[in-house]
């Protein structure tokens, strides 16, 4: 026989008590605020946090266990916080991410400089958290649109190991087609560049461009190391 717990989280800034900086911390959230006090100010504000656990057997009387803790929760309560605070936002949002189908259903707003072709949907659609290496594949397509935000002119350096494809892999007669993808726009054209993911031994074709002054790249397959002159399994 198992005694029945229960839990309860009470949270206060200053004196105040505040339930929804408790949310945000529960859910790893950042809180949002209204400015006007100079604790509104910060990128994160301190929250006091209490928990009690009640344990209840049927053969002694509840006891009661109180737990205190100081916490820093990340707050956006003014425009220039969002600035600060944007990578790790976008952090916590990418880490939530469970499923390559969801990765594909977001793509414009995890990845707005990416335009995935048609060919890496069904190849998103195989992958999850619990699939080897997908979240280095999560990490290598928001490290690539990062890295366009930047690039003006010269090579594109996409912040992860990358290498173009072997002039006699792309010539071979079977080798070579391996690397034709369609693009976004609906034609398809031989992939060179690629990211090389350590995990899973995986593989992310792209090809750069610039777009009315903007950085931008198609990513034409998403998957296992395809096979080339020197490696041809």
């Amino acid at each position: 026989r198992e005694a029945a717990v229960k839990s309860m989280i009470e949270g206060a800034v200053g004196t105040a008590r505040c339930h929804g900086a408790v949310f945000a911390y529960l859910t790893n959230a950042p809180a949002v605020s209204l400015s006007g006090h100079e604790l509104w100010e910060a990128d994160t504000i301190p929250l006091s946090l209490v928990r009690m656990r009640v344990v209840a057997d049927e053969d002694s009387a509840p006891a009661a266990a109180l737990e205190q803790d100081e916490v820093a929760v990340l707050q956006v309560a003014k425009p220039e916080h969002v600035g600060r605070c944007a990578k790790i936002l976008r952090e916590r949002v990418l880490r939530a991410v469970s499923a390559g189908r969801e990765l594909w259903e977001r793509r414009g707003e995890l990845f707005p400089r990416l335009d995935l072709g048609p060919d890496v949907e069904p190849q998103l659609g195989e992958l999850n958290d619990a699939v080897e290496g997908f979240h280095l594949v999560v990490d290598a397509l928001a490290k690539l649109d990062a890295a366009l935000r930047t690039w003006t002119d010269g090579p594109l350096e996409p912040g992860m190991r990358f290498s173009p494809e072997s002039h006699s892999t792309l010539q071979h007669s079977t080798y070579g087609p391996m690397r034709d993808f369609r693009r976004v726009d609906g034609q398809t054209v031989r992939f060179t560049l690629h990211l090389k993911l350590f995990a899973g031994n995986r593989r992310i074709y792209f090809s750069a461009y610039r777009s009315e002054g903007l950085g931008r790249a198609h990513i034409g397959y998403v998957g296992p190391h395809l096979a080339t002159m020197k490696y041809p399994t």
